[in-house]
C-alpha cells in the first residue's frame, strides 16, 4: 500500500524491517517490490535487488511471475541506458507473456520496448509494435492504457522530424493525464510543453507549466530539473543555470542515468560559454565528450544529438584548442552522430567485427573468430569503410592505393572484397546506389572495433599510459602510406605525442630526470623522427643514466640519423 501510494521512502524502510523474517515465494516477492521502490528513491541497490527475486523465481518455476520481472528489470536497464541488457531480457520475457491470459503485463512490455525503439532511433520498428499494442488495447478499453500508447506516438513523431504534430498533441496528452491522474504521461507532456514554449520565446507560459507540473509532482524529475535548467539558461540567466545544471549531473550520476549525466555536463558548458567562462566551458566540454567517447558504439547517442547541435560555436572554438583535439576526434569520429544516422540495430542479428590495424601484423576477428585475409589491403579495405562509409571504388582506392595505377588499384580492390566476403562472409561489406557506380559500407548488422579508436578514445579520457600501451604501432602499417593513410596516421601520432609533451614539460619543472627519460622514451617509441626529443632523452640520459642505458640511446640516435 506504501509503494502503491507513491510512499517510497517508508516502503523502504519497511520492506528492511519485514524482508529478514522473510522465506520462500513470499520473500521474492518482497524482494520484487522492495527493488522497485529503491529504484523509485534512487537507490543504484534496486537492479541487484529484482534479479534476486527474479533468480529466486527461476527457482521454484514460476515463469509468468519470472516473465513479469525480466521486464520489470528491462524497463530499469532501459532507465540507465543499458538498451542492449533490456532487449536480452524482452527477448527472454516476451514468448512467456504472450500466453499470459492477463494481457497487460504483455501491453507493459510492449511498451518499454517501444521505448528501446524511440531510443536507437528504430522507428519503423517502434510503429510496427505500436501498432500491436494499440490492437491490444483497445480490446481491454482501458483509457489508462490507451493514453500512454498515445505518448509514445507523440514521441515517435518527434523522432521522426514531424515537431509540429508532437507540440499539437501535447496540451491533449497533458489535458488527458491530468483527468485521469497519469502522472508519467502528465509529466513527460509537461516537460515537452515547458521546453517547446521556452524555445519560441514564451518564458512566462513556460515557467507556468512548469510550476503546475512541480505543484501536482514535487519530487521532481530528473527530466523535470534538466527542462528547469534549461528555461533558467534561455531567459539568459546562464549562473543559475550553470549551477542547477551541475545538481542534474549530480543527480544522474547518483540514479547510474549516464545519459542525462553527459547532456547536463555539454549543456553546463553551454551555460559556462555563455558566461564567457571559456575555461570552464572547455572543461565541462571535455568532460562530456571523453565520456561520449567511451560509450559502446552508437548507444543512448541520438539522446544527445540537439545538445550538441546547440554546442556548434563553442565545438568550434574548441577545435581550434590544439589539446582538444583527441577529445573531439574521439568523441565525434562519427559525423553521423550530429544527423542522428548511428546507432546500434539492437534488433537485428548483430556480428562484432574486431579490426586490429595498428602495427604490422594486423588481426581481423568476427564475432571472436579469426578472419584468415592474405592479401595486405584486405584488413585496409574493412578500416577504411567502418571510417568511411558509403564511398565509391574510385574514392575507395584513391585513399588506399594512392597513385597506383588505376587499372591495378581497381583489380586489387576487387580481390580484397572477394577475400573478405570468403573468409567474413558474403554480406560484410553492402553496396548501394546504382550499379555502375555502387557506394560500399560494412553491413549495419556489424558493429566495428579498431584499435586505433580505441587509442584516440583513451587519450579522450586522459588515460595516456593505457593509450600508449594500446598503440601497437602505425595505422595500416603494412600498406604503403597515401595521403589518406599519412593523415590518420598523424592524427594518431599527434593526439598521443601532444598528451605525453604535457607529462614531459611537467617532469621537467619538476626536476624529475628519469621520468624525463621515460616519457620521451614512449614518446619516441610513437614517433622515432622527433630529433629533438632525440636530443633532450641523451642530454638528460647524461645526468642520471648508467654507462649501459647511455650507450643504448647514443646508438639509437646514431641509426636514426644514418
Amino acid at each position: 500500500m506504501l509503494r502503491a501510494t507513491a510512499q517510497n521512502q517508508k516502503a523502504v524502510r519497511h520492506f528492511e524491517k519485514i524482508l529478514p523474517a522473510l522465506q520462500g515465494e513470499l520473500r521474492f516477492r518482497a524482494l520484487r517490490w522492495y527493488g522497485v521502490a529503491l529504484y523509485s528513491v534512487g537507490d543504484q541497490r534496486s537492479v541487484e535487488v529484482i534479479e534476486e527475486a527474479r533468480l529466486g523465481y527461476l527457482a521454484v518455476g514460476d515463469r509468468q511471475i519470472v516473465a513479469r520481472i525480466s521486464h520489470t528489470l528491462a524497463a530499469l536497464h532501459h532507465a540507465l541506458g543499458d538498451y542492449r541488457r533490456a532487449k536480452q531480457l524482452l527477448d527472454e520475457a516476451l514468448p512467456t507473456l504472450e500466453t499470459d491470459q492477463n494481457p497487460r503485463p504483455l501491453l507493459n512490455a510492449y511498451n518499454t520496448l517501444i521505448d528501446i525503439q524511440l531510443e536507437i532511433g528504430h522507428l519503423e520498428g517502434a510503429q510496427a509494435v505500436l501498432e500491436q499494442a494499440t490492437a491490444l488495447a483497445s480490446s481491454l478499453g482501458d483509457p489508462y492504457a490507451q493514453l500512454q500508447l498515445d505518448a509514445r506516438q507523440a514521441a515517435l513523431l518527434v523522432k521522426s522530424g514531424d515537431y509540429a504534430a508532437f507540440v499539437n498533441r501535447l496540451a491533449d496528452l497533458r489535458a488527458r493525464a491530468d483527468d485521469l491522474g497519469e502522472m508519467d504521461v502528465y509529466t513527460f507532456a509537461s516537460n515537452n510543453l515547458a521546453n517547446h514554449l521556452s524555445r519560441t520565446g514564451q518564458h512566462a507560459a513556460a515557467l507556468r507549466v512548469l510550476a503546475e507540473l512541480t505543484e501536482r509532482r514535487p519530487d521532481r524529475s530528473l527530466e523535470t530539473m534538466m527542462v528547469g535548467a534549461l528555461l533558467t539558461l534561455r531567459r539568459g540567466d546562464a549562473p543559475n543555470a550553470l549551477g542547477q545544471l551541475l545538481k542534474v549531473r549530480e543527480r544522474a550520476e547518483q540514479l547510474g542515468n549516464r545519459t542525462d549525466a553527459t547532456k547536463a555536463t555539454l549543456l553546463a558548458a553551454l551555460a559556462a560559454y555563455q558566461m564567457q567562462d571559456v575555461q570552464t566551458a572547455l572543461a565541462h566540454l571535455t568532460q562530456a565528450l571523453g565520456e561520449l567517447a567511451g560509450w559502446p558504439s552508437g548507444q543512448a547517442r541520438t539522446a544527445l544529438r540537439q545538445e550538441l547541435q546547440e554546442l556548434e560555436e563553442l565545438l568550434a572554438h574548441a577545435r581550434l584548442t590544439p589539446e582538444l583535439l583527441p577529445v573531439i576526434t574521439a568523441a565525434l569520429e562519427d559525423t553521423a552522430l550530429l544527423a542522428g544516422r548511428h546507432h546500434d540495430d539492437l534488433f537485428a542479428d548483430t556480428q562484432l567485427l574486431e579490426l586490429h590495424v595498428l602495427g604490422l601484423a594486423p588481426k581481423v576477428l568476427l564475432n571472436g573468430v579469426p578472419c584468415e585475409l592474405r592479401l595486405p589491403y584486405s584488413p585496409a579495405v574493412l578500416a577504411y569503410l567502418a571510417l568511411q562509409p558509403e564511398r565509391s571504388r574510385q574514392e575507395i582506392t584513391a585513399d588506399l592505393w594512392g597513385d597506383h595505377d588505376r587499372t591495378k588499384a581497381a583489380y586489387s580492390f576487387r580481390q580484397c572484397l572477394m577475400e573478405i566476403r570468403r573468409a567474413c562472409g558474403p554480406d560484410i561489406i553492402v553496396m548501394s546506389g546504382p550499379h555502375q557506380e555502387p557506394r560500399y559500407a560494412l553491413s549495419r548488422k556489424v558493429t566495428a572495433y579498431l584499435d586505433s579508436q580505441r587509442v584516440l578514445q583513451l587519450v579522450a579520457r586522459g588515460d595516456v599510459p593505457a593509450a600508449v600501451s594500446a598503440y601497437k604501432g602505425p595505422f595500416l602499417g603494412r600498406v604503403a602510406e597515401t595521403e589518406w593513410i599519412a593523415q590518420y596516421r598523424e592524427e594518431l601520432v599527434r593526439s598521443l605525442t601532444y598528451s605525453l609533451r604535457g607529462s614531459l614539460k611537467e617532469a621537467q619543472i619538476q626536476g624529475d630526470d628519469r621520468k624525463v627519460i621515460v616519457i620521451a622514451s614512449a614518446i619516441l617509441g610513437i614517433d622515432p623522427e622527433d630529433l629533438e626529443i632525440e636530443e633532450l632523452r641523451l642530454e638528460t640520459a647524461k645526468r642520471v643514466s648508467g654507462a649501459v642505458e647511455l650507450a643504448r640511446f647514443q646508438a639509437e640516435r646514431n641509426k636514426r640519423l644514418n
